[in-house]
């Protein structure tokens, strides 16, 4: 472009440009009215679009059930004024705000409302009429709009500003009704999948799926005040008030958020106890948080080739208190699951739920005929080695054996966990238990109970028994390669085991539930399996935490359990609608290339990528159980 050029195009700028521009500056009239933020204006294509999508995801009828529901029980007379914003408009400007990566305030709502929209788009929400040249509060009706919504699922009653001293609390507990609660809470929840489920169906029906794996985890969602409560005394589990040290009178410790409770801001800190009077972390490690439980749905087969598969997206989730409810969350998630028409093939967890009890955790997903993939928890509290089994069968780690199998390899895990043996001979031992353990034949299939027979029986054992005959269509011993029993193994009383005298043995779902699990412990493929499934969540988290800011608490300054809950529903929408579009933009790009003959480089298969260069030059010895390393005294010159 020549300078005339550039001239000429000045003189078109200048002219288009507002007044207060032209003489030199000031902002202009629709920056003044509309304040500080996004100026973008939201069209009527993408209003109609999440409309839409609000309608298909259920909740609007929903709503308007549970408010007639909350005025019957009150005995308030139905009628009133009709809301000067409708739950189907502040939802599709919410929604509209977080996927432009903006934030959960209900100002910013209130901005949308005022200066945002166009005027089609205001004729699309039906709210053209409100926009008559007289003044309105648009923040105040966009507050009202989102906690009459709110409202609808929040069970705790209390004035969301207000911070309740020690006394105050145990007032407020004492007087709550937890019936009460726990149906708001199921509202709230239902809320959230809902919302999830609608992007479900945003997916091209070739990737839509209902039969899936899943894994599920927490991860921290930061409370907008940090105002903490006392220590709690760690057998009762009640606060310990502290006394001024020059009056002596008790220090009132005033807290805002009293769904949220203190959690460690560093994982390595996760099972640091705050009440433990010998071990407790500085008060500036932890923090006052809400607790997520998502659950995602990941490959069935861990060795997928993931180039060009579809995004793994968040499939249920719900908001609780950091270590209350864990078990509870995870079994209303899968209902929810269940309820949706999907088929679990498996679960995958970490040993945090590993130890949630069998009553309230494992057993709930043993009856819903669950599969789990899991690690067990070692140390003081360990889940391996010995179990006592059923019908004379023991149950080593989470495999029922033969009882004369050798005890070394029974304890193949314990020994490992201990430290007695090395990861080598670990895998050495538990590749040679695998000839030992019994055969399954059937099973019920609501997984109610299992049929399992002796090693030695069959057309195909796996060991050699002077017990049993050897089937006809089997090997002979000589040829086969399959270890001896001898009787010097065999236990005493013999005869008094089912598994050594029928043919086979029934295992209820009720039997060693808490460490039955669907693939063999330790095995390469339960290798595998858990290591890609944990690591898919884990990235998740990082994913809601670093782009979705779940964790910033300025992003959505509401109080109360409720309010957190629905914001973390809208981020959850992001979360999941983001990798859908990101997923279908890639498509879109990989397509436009081959059809214009620039097809793009095929990846480099396993084989032929290159060593880290971590490993390459040994600057790093992770691994999952690392050798020690030896120190020894450098050498003087």
């Amino acid at each position: 472009m020549n300078v005339s050029d550039m001239n000429a195009w000045d003189s078109t700028i200048s002219a288009n440009l507002s007044p207060q521009l032209r003489s030199g500056g000031e902002v202009t009239e629709r920056e003044v009215a509309a304040g500080a933020g996004a100026q973008t204006l939201i069209d009527e294509d993408l209003v109609l679009t999440w409309l839409a999508r609000v309608h298909q995801s259920g909740v609007l009828p929903r709503i308007q059930q549970w408010r007639a529901e909350d005025r019957a029980a009150s005995g308030a007379a139905p009628g009133g004024r009709n809301a000067l914003i409708s739950d189907a408009v502040i939802l599709t400007i919410a929604l509209i705000l977080v996927i432009e990566h903006n934030t959960v305030r209900v100002r910013e709502m209130g901005r949308v409302l005022q200066s945002r929209l166009t005027p089609a788009a205001r004729e699309a929400l039906g709210i053209a009429h409100l926009y008559d040249g007289k003044y309105r509060d648009w923040y105040f009706a966009a507050f009202r709009a989102v906690h009459r919504l709110i409202d609808t699922f929040d069970g705790w009653d209390r004035k969301r500003w207000a911070s309740l001293t020690l006394a105050e609390r145990i007032e407020w507990e004492r007087n709550l009704d937890q019936d009460h609660v726990d149906v708001m809470r199921a509202r709230g929840e239902w809320f959230t999948n809902a919302l999830i489920e609608m992007t479900l169906m945003q997916q091209s029906r070739k990737w839509r799926r209902k039969r899936t794996a899943l894994s599920v985890d927490q991860t921290t969602m930061r409370s907008g005040s940090q105002q903490s409560r006392w220590h709690r005394d760690r057998y009762t589990k009640q606060e310990i008030s502290m006394l001024n040290e020059w009056t002596g009178a008790e220090v009132d410790r005033p807290v805002l958020e009293l769904e949220a409770d203190l959690f460690p801001r560093k994982k390595s800190r996760k099972n640091r106890d705050p009440d433990k009077e010998d071990g407790g972390a500085k008060a500036s490690e932890w923090e006052m948080a809400f607790m997520a439980n998502i659950i995602i749905d990941v490959h069935e087969d861990p060795d997928y080739d993931r180039e060009g598969a579809p995004p793994q997206l968040i499939r249920a989730a719900s908001l609780g208190t950091p270590n209350k409810r864990i078990a509870e969350h995870t079994i209303a998630l899968i209902d929810s699951l269940l309820d949706r028409g999907y088929d679990i093939t498996r679960l995958t967890f970490d040993r945090g739920y590993s130890q949630l009890s069998s009553e309230k955790f494992h057993q709930p997903l043993a009856d819903r005929n669950v599969a789990v993939v899991k690690d067990y928890v070692g140390g003081k509290q360990t889940q391996l080695g010995i179990s006592n089994g059923v019908g004379g069968a023991p149950l080593a780690d989470d495999r029922y054996v033969c009882p004369s199998t050798p005890t070394e390899l029974m304890e193949a895990g314990k020994d490992y966990d201990e430290g007695r043996i090395t990861e080598e001979q670990l895998w050495d031992r538990l590749h040679k238990r695998e000839d030992y353990e019994l055969h399954r034949h059937d099973g019920a299939k609501d997984g109610s109970k299992m049929r399992f027979s002796c090693p030695a029986l069959g057309p195909s054992p796996t060991v050699d028994c002077p017990l049993r005959k050897l089937h006809a269509a089997a090997k002979p011993s000589e040829e086969a390669d399959r270890p001896q029993i001898h009787k010097r193994d065999m236990p005493e009383r013999v005869a008094e085991y089912k598994i050594c005298c029928q043919n086979t043995i029934t295992v209820k779902s009720s039997d060693n539930v808490k460490n039955r699990q669907k693939l063999r412990w330790q095995s390469k493929r339960w290798f595998r399996t858990y290591r890609v499934d944990r690591n898919s969540m884990e990235s998740l988290n990082d994913t809601v935490k670093d782009d979705i800011q779940l964790d910033k608490s300025s992003n959505r300054p509401m109080r109360g359990m409720a309010a957190q809950q629905f914001a973390f529903a809208l981020l959850m929408v992001a979360t999941n609608m983001k990798r859908i579009i990101e997923f279908e933009h890639q498509l879109h790009i990989l397509d436009k290339r081959s059809r214009e003959g620039r097809p793009p480089q095929k990846r480099k298969q396993k084989h032929e990528l290159l060593e880290r260069r971590r490993d390459r030059l040994g600057r790093s010895n992770y691994k999952r159980n690392p050798d020690p390393v030896k120190l020894v005294p450098m050498p003087r010159t």
